[in-house]
């Protein structure tokens, strides 16, 4: 009877198998202790704070609505800042109303009015992105701004009347707001 011959592993791959398991296991080690951070060091990156601030309010108006027979209505105003200076900013307003009916009037009535003073302005007719939304009883409208097109002009209809264009910081943007009957909550992105 012939013996079978014993398969050995040659010890070429058992120094490759023991490096690859350590090579891995360093490697899990090394994300587990940086907790998914990268550290930039020496270098000229420019690390940047952005953070979120919402505002809102169930009372306070938008002054450029001519029809608001609403039984409800919010103001959202979402602003995103980059070391504490504004980038960008969102204007939601939503009303709610008793009848489909009101809502469709709502809509006709107040788009020919914010349009009306777009125009009275030497702006566009839907500037900012503007969009209007209807669902059953309610009516949203909602406009957008980067930093850029925020202007001595363009800052009303956003609510930012009375502030300096150039100091538009996120201390200077919550008191605003709160000023004008609005809560607002910051938070780090």
């Amino acid at each position: 009877m012939k013996k079978m011959a014993s398969k050995r592993i040659p010890t070429s791959i058992w120094i490759l198998i023991f490096v690859l398991f350590f090579g891995v296991s360093a490697i899990i080690v090394l994300l587990l202790q940086t907790n998914g951070h990268t550290n930039i060091s020496n270098s000229s990156a420019e690390v940047k704070n952005t953070q979120s601030i919402s505002c809102d309010s169930v009372k306070v108006s938008y002054p450029f609505f001519e029809y608001d027979n609403s039984k409800r209505k919010e103001l959202i105003i979402n602003i995103i800042t980059k070391d504490s200076e504004l980038e960008s900013i969102s204007l939601r307003y939503i009303l709610y109303y008793d009848t489909a009916k009101q809502a469709i009037d709502s809509e006709n009535i107040n788009h020919v009015a914010i349009s009306k003073n777009f125009v009275d302005d030497s702006l566009e007719y839907d500037s900012f992105r503007s969009k209007y939304s209807r669902a059953n009883d309610s009516l949203q409208y909602s406009i957008y701004a980067d930093k850029d097109e925020i202007n001595t002009v363009s800052s009303k209809y956003f609510l930012l009347d009375g502030l300096p264009i150039n100091k538009l910081t996120e201390k200077n943007l919550t008191e605003n707001f709160n000023k004008k009957g609005l809560d607002c909550v910051t938070r780090n992105l």
